[in-house]
């Protein structure tokens, strides 16, 4: 009998392509565990590439009420700046840019695609998180 694979929460990129698959804790050790106990030949490069991965984590974690409120449509940049105890006015300033601009951003008026390593730095998130959602 097979055992089911756990389903991950998939985010999307602002094109509406999938661009994350979030899993809870629990599935991510019970899908480690299957790898790692895995002697099918054709899992070990997945084996591999998984111990490779896990090697590279920077340890970098969003908790996962803010990952559901993006996917639910709230703007990722409004979300991280909340969640780092920002005003629009402090990002602002962090990044070198106005509030208004920020306001902006936040309601979907401009995008702020060219600006997604300063938000990345000001809000201490990966840059590929930020390009991701913009």
């Amino acid at each position: 009998m097979t055992k089911a694979i756990p389903s991950p929460t998939v985010l999307h990129d602002a094109a509406g392509a999938p661009a994350f698959a979030v899993l809870t804790w629990a599935d991510w050790l019970v899908l480690a565990g299957r790898l790692a106990d895995s002697d099918d030949e054709d899992e070990a490069d997945d084996i591999a590439a998984f111990t490779e991965a896990r090697a590279e984590d920077d340890g970098f974690a969003l908790p996962l009420d803010l990952l559901r409120r993006i996917r639910e449509g709230e703007n990722a940049i409004k979300v991280l700046r909340k969640w780092r105890g920002l005003d629009q006015a402090e990002l602002a300033t962090r990044i070198g840019s106005t509030q208004n601009n920020i306001s902006q951003i936040e309601t979907g008026a401009r995008r702020g695609v060219r600006r997604a390593a300063d938000f990345a730095a000001a809000l201490d998130v990966p840059v590929e998180l930020i390009k991701s959602w913009l």
